[in-house]
């Protein structure tokens, strides 16, 4: 090579590396983009007295989003900045605020944001051993204190199963729905399993599933307060909504324990496999809790799967003064919890705790990139691939509060509920629908015209029933529209009836017996303005 030849080379490679570099410092240059620490400082914060909500209607506030071509025109920080605390975070929910008791959502405690951001920064990914390495026993560590909690088994059972990568003692997913999805799936695995000459329904399909067990159908039993992720949970398996049994429930919201004998018995006769007993530990709606001992001793008899859809009352399980409001959770095969709601977890974490270790070797998957067999990659269990490790927030709640300090924050908010309930009984505006059995209550708004009726215990007309159930409509729609306080509603069944109520969620222990007695104040002048009108 000529030293020309030479010389032009050496500019042709300087010049790549000046544009590898140039490369590079762009690249950095946007990594580094910050608010400066601006972000969300105006957030609101613990106990914060700000409305719940602006009143803004999202119909009048549509023409904001209605850009397609978001990044044309990149902007800058301080501009993003202004249209974040100018259109959107006003815009929001407080659900910090002490008097913000309509839904499963509480604030969360100062060190769980804390852990929250530096999950986020280091941006682990807990399907695999090579995404997460440490964070993997971690996880695991935490799903075996859980199940300790619900199952009480001896030391030496998790010394053998709860870091032993061909055990599995629960699943973290993004949700509850996904939990129950989780267990249903699974158990249908479990049950539909390879035998013989038959590879399994994961290998063969459901219908060759029921061939070759000799069943007609596949169902699922519970009572009608059972969670709408059943539902689909039986979509997705190819189950079907009709598939799905729901009984009737008694005063309380328990499920009608002879229903569910009769329609077990029907099952075995008709050839029909019940994949599932569904008992509730904390109904959505009421927060009733069903006879989870009962349901578990007719699981047994019958040679059923019994899930416990805990996502709200299994938290209870984690303080040993407040176990006893789930009794009966310990015979489940599956259990169901949200720490995104009682275990003041952000949004996106629950679990779903297997009795059995060997419960998801029926549904283990494998690739050769990750999850590889006889590996720790959590993958190999979960449905979901990727996932964050948001089960550090709750490996740090168990450490920090640890079944004392759950117990303080269950005392306050049980206390709350009961105040609230007498508050309740002693209004003359107001009916309780439910006793609680843990901390939602259902009442509702009776109007000053049929007070008396309802009183004694009358017979009120289907006009009589509309009315009131229209006026709760009414003044739950404008309680949350005005953003002075909130309470949630639902509309519960009873017989013919349908009954439009109020629900009070009290997972906030920051909430005072002061903020009780606004919210009533707030809906009782709504109610008397809806009616001077």
């Amino acid at each position: 090579m000529s030293l020309l030849e030479c010389r032009l080379e050496r500019e042709l490679l300087s010049t790549e590396e000046e544009s590898a570099i140039a490369q590079v410092g762009k690249a950095r240059e946007l990594y580094q983009l910050s608010f400066s620490g601006r972000l969300g400082h105006d957030l609101p914060r613990h106990g914060n007295k700000e409305k719940i909500n602006s009143g803004l209607k999202l119909s009048t506030s549509r023409h904001r989003f209605d850009r397609v071509d978001i990044g044309n025109q990149p902007v800058a920080p301080f501009e993003y900045l202004d249209f974040l605390e100018t259109v959107v975070f006003p815009h929001t929910v407080n659900t910090f605020s002490t008097k913000f008791l309509g839904h499963m959502t509480a604030p969360l405690p100062e060190f769980i944001t804390e852990v929250a951001g530096v999950i986020s920064r280091m941006n682990q990914n807990q399907v695999k051993v090579e995404t997460s390495n440490v964070l993997t026993l971690l996880e695991r560590q935490v799903l075996g204190a859980v199940h300790h909690k619900i199952y009480r088994k001896q030391a030496g059972f998790y010394e053998s199963y709860m870091q032993c990568p061909e055990s599995c003692l629960g699943v973290v997913t993004g949700g509850g729905t996904l939990a129950n999805i989780t267990s249903l799936s699974y158990a249908l695995n479990s049950a539909f399993r390879a035998d013989g000459n038959f590879a399994g329904l994961t290998k063969e399909g459901l219908v060759s599933a029921l061939n070759h067990y000799g069943f007609k159908d596949v169902v699922v039993i519970g009572s009608k307060r059972m969670h709408y992720s059943v539902d689909k949970a039986a979509k997705l398996l190819g189950l079907g909504e009709r598939n799905v049994i729901r009984l009737e429930t008694d005063s309380h919201g328990r499920v009608d324990l002879a229903q569910m004998r009769s329609n077990l018995e029907e099952c075995r006769k008709g050839k029909i496999h019940v994949l599932a007993l569904i008992g509730i530990a904390g109904a959505t709606e009421t927060g009733s809790v069903d006879p989870l001992e009962e349901i578990g001793a007719l699981a047994a008899e019958f040679g059923v799967h019994f899930h416990a859809d805990a996502a709200w009352g299994g938290a209870y399980t984690l303080s040993s003064n407040h176990r006893e409001l789930v009794k009966g959770i310990e015979m489940a095969d599956t259990v169901t919890i949200c720490a995104h709601k009682q275990l003041y977890i952000p949004m996106g974490t629950s679990l779903c705790i297997f009795k059995s270790p060997g419960f998801a070797s029926h549904s283990e998957n494998n690739t050769a990139y990750q999850c590889k067999k006889g590996s720790y990659d959590l993958g190999r269990y979960t449905i979901e691939g990727s996932r964050p490790a948001s089960i550090l927030m709750l490996h740090a709640l168990l450490n920090l509060w640890g079944d004392a300090g759950m117990g303080h924050v269950f005392d306050t908010t049980l206390s709350l509920t009961q105040n609230f309930t007498g508050k309740i009984k002693s209004s003359e505006n107001f009916l309780l629908v439910q006793e609680p059995a843990l901390n939602i209550v259902v009442y509702r708004y009776i109007p000053v015209t049929l007070r008396e009726k309802v009183l004694t215990k009358e017979k009120l007309t289907y006009a009589e029933i509309e009315l009131i159930n229209e006026i709760n409509k009414k003044i739950q729609s404008e309680q949350f529209i005005n953003g002075n306080s909130f309470v949630s509603s639902t509309t519960l069944v009873n017989g013919e009836e349908e009954v439009v109520v109020f629900r009070a969620v009290f997972c906030n222990p920051l909430t005072r017996e002061n903020d009780l007695d606004a919210l009533l104040a707030d809906q009782a002048k709504i109610a008397r303005d809806i009616e001077i009108a």
